[in-house]
């Protein structure tokens, strides 16, 4: 026979956490609970699950270490480094000795600013769970006690000696690392390897047989200390855990839904962000290493205004021409790939005796259905007419591919160019087979919207989306083989 709930609407259980002796042993008794109802004032935005499931790990006294990366501006530090001390105090878990390790000490009082703003600021808190500030001596900029719980935090940075730390009777109970190292500590291999001897002989001897460790911070390098610790971890062994949260995961799944609702959001951060190396790291918490790269940053070249139109020898304008690379995805599903369409404008430059390609703003980078895509190559036809009397549109032979090309066809009523490609060369292939243009400065990119297209090549391999560098890579590729003779595409 099941029990019956004790609480059986959300209404009464409001008002049974309006009673402050209820309120106060939920609290005591559940971090998350803890936390939603003195500290939600820190969560502008929904939880998302990945919240709880850190809270969960907190809470869990049987984990001994706990590898938490999540990205910046998850709320991990908040939860972690903030209220998850003041709960270990004053809940179930009694801790009576916790340290806290920043990377600096100006980042470690400013730890310690955030909890003694909640002792000192929070009324719900201070009534409920209070008095805390006994002694004025020990309520200080880089440790505080709780008289009554008879309890000790205390912060520091990794750059102080970390020996010796003592409570009384108590050593540590609970140690928190909070984003000990950044771009400069894990640079070299030096570096990185005195951090991890730092960890083995200072700080994991801090503790007792019993003591945890709760280590959060960002993708900085592979080799860091909590990708170092996280390959440490056995196979099957439960008092150990290494999580991982990034803004969007490869299959578009985005880990904090409250406040980054679609794909689109999420790229609105990531232009706010406009560092490529940084989104890797901090956000989609992957590394990026430049050996990788085909195309760099320095290698894409931008244009103003579009050169004027050459003449020849005789007088006469010199033939340009666009060939528009067509890559598509008829599907308007959210983690569906998006349709793909670039035109370039191939043109001679006679100083140099070769043609360039330029780019040209007019890209579509969209979800579309069949009969969307079939109209807006018919549209950009026309549109293009302004810039050549020829383009040219390149169209894959796969599968529904060919049929768009037909359709197109049967729907303009005046003459359109299309070209169906049929090619066995995977995605890298073509992008390295055209890599000689940018190498060799042939290649031109428009100074604005291109930023999306300009991402995918420079991040080509790490990216989740590729649509549109093979929208590029069927231009540039169909125009040297088929186009463009003797080579001349291919500036020296």
């Amino acid at each position: 026979m099941k029990a019956k709930s004790l609480i059986k609407t959300k209404e009464e259980a409001l008002q049974k956490l309006n009673d402050p002796v209820i309120r106060k042993e939920v609290a005591k008794a559940d971090f998350f609970l803890f936390f939603t109802i003195y500290l939600y004032h820190h969560m502008r935005y929904q939880f998302a699950e990945m919240h709880r499931e850190i809270m969960s790990i907190c809470q869990n006294d049987s984990i001994s270490l706990a590898l938490i990366m999540a990205f910046r501006g998850s709320g991990k530090s908040t939860i972690v480094t903030t209220a998850f001390p003041l709960w270990a105090i004053l809940g179930v878990l009694q801790k009576k000795y916790i340290v806290i390790v920043a990377k600096t000490k100006p980042q470690a009082k400013q730890m310690m600013t955030n909890i003694k703003s909640e002792l000192e600021s929070n009324s719900q808190l201070r009534n409920d769970l209070g008095p805390f500030q006994d002694d004025s001596e020990e309520w200080g900029s880089e440790s505080i006690v709780f008289s009554k719980q008879n309890a000790r935090i205390t912060v520091v940075s990794i750059e102080q000696s970390l020996k010796g730390l003592r409570h009384k009777q108590y050593r540590p109970d609970l140690i928190i690392l909070d984003d000990i190292e950044d771009n400069e500590s894990t640079k070299t291999k030096e570096m990185r390897e005195k951090t991890y001897e730092k960890y083995k002989r200072e700080i994991v001897p801090l503790g007792d047989k019993d003591t945890r460790i709760l280590h959060v911070g960002n993708m900085l390098h592979d080799n860091s200390l909590i990708m170092r610790l996280s390959r440490e971890i056995k196979d099957g062994d439960k008092t150990k855990v290494f999580r991982q949260y990034p803004i969007i995961d490869e299959d578009g799944k985005i880990y904090w839904q409250g406040k980054f609702k679609s794909e689109e959001e999420v790229e609105k951060e990531r232009l706010k962000v406009n560092d490529d190396v940084a989104w890797h790291l901090e956000y989609l918490l992957k590394v990026i290493s430049g050996n990788q790269q085909i195309i760099k940053h320095e290698e894409i070249l931008y244009y103003d205004t579009l050169p004027p139109r050459a003449r020849n020898e005789d007088g006469y304008f010199d033939e340009r021409f666009i060939v528009v690379g067509v890559d598509l995805a008829i599907s308007k599903s959210d983690n569906a790939d998006y349709t793909a369409i670039v035109p370039i404008l191939y043109q001679r430059n006679q100083v140099r005796n070769c043609y360039e390609g330029f780019i040209l703003p007019d890209m579509i980078h969209q979800r579309l259905d069949f009969n969307e895509t079939c109209d807006a190559i018919i549209m950009l036809n026309k549109s293009l007419g302004v810039y050549s009397s020829r383009v040219i549109f390149v169209i894959e032979t796969v599968a529904y591919q060919q049929a768009v090309s037909q359709a197109v066809k049967a729907k303009d009523k005046n003459y359109i160019e299309v070209v169906e490609k049929n090619t066995t060369l995977d995605k890298e292939t073509r992008l390295r087979i055209a890599k000689p243009l940018f190498s060799n400065k042939a290649v031109f990119f428009p100074r604005y919207d291109a930023e999306v297209l300009i991402r995918e090549i420079v991040g080509f391999g790490r990216e989740r989306h590729d649509d549109l560098v093979d929208g590029l890579t069927l231009s540039i590729n169909y125009a040297c083989e088929s186009l463009l003779v003797e080579n001349t595409v291919i500036c020296v």
